[in-house]
């Protein structure tokens, strides 16, 4: 975590689909107790993504 917390993942959800906005994204992501967040997302995710332009 960003205050360098370590957490223990619960499993790995596998294909889970995402919408943000206009983009449809189908990744792998690792449940956390966030509190109060909704959803990290990294820069290995950013990676994953390619090259995309966002106005």
């Amino acid at each position: 975590m960003g205050s360098g917390k370590v957490m223990q993942g619960k499993g790995m959800c596998k294909g889970v689909t995402v919408g943000l906005l206009v983009l449809k994204i189908v990744d792998d992501f690792l449940p956390l107790e966030l509190g109060n967040l909704d959803m990290v997302l990294g820069i290995q995710w950013l990676r994953n993504q390619g090259a995309m332009i966002v106005d």
